[in-house]
């Protein structure tokens, strides 16, 4: 689940890479003073064209926000792994004098091995949601 997250991150950094953020600004800044000064005939068109950017920065939006929840939950389940391993190391070296309950201990590394697997599979579906909204339509 990871390395598919880490793939969806990497397709996702791609796709943000398409697009200049800056030629995108000085394009709406440069079209917003233009239709200040055009005549009647040309401002649709200019309106056309400001709407056109405006969806396109929509979209590097939604993809700066997909990126950084798809990192976001990459690290926060890396961390919550390297914690379950770090709880079977505690498991393996005090089962033996009975401090804890081993039964108890499976039970909540279970249950934290769900959460990180839950948390990856859901990260997993908004990031491919998100993904397929950036795809052109199909002719």
């Amino acid at each position: 689940a990871l390395r598919r997250l880490a793939h969806q991150a990497s397709l996702t950094c791609t796709a943000l890479d398409r697009f200049d953020l800056d030629r995108l600004m000085r394009e709406r800044l440069r079209l917003t003073g233009a239709r200040e000064q055009a005549r009647k005939e040309v401002v649709e068109d200019i309106d056309r064209a400001l709407a056109s950017l405006a969806a396109q920065l929509e979209v590097v939006d939604r993809l700066a926000e997909t990126r950084d929840r798809v990192l976001a939950r990459m690290e926060s389940s890396t961390i919550s792994i390297e914690g379950l391993l770090a709880r079977v190391v505690e498991l393996a070296a005090t089962s033996a004098t009975g401090v804890l309950d081993p039964a108890r201990v499976l039970d909540e590394m279970a249950a934290g091995l769900e959460g990180v697997r839950m948390g990856l599979r859901e990260t997993e579906q908004i990031t491919r949601d998100a993904l397929d909204r950036q795809s052109p339509p199909e002719r």
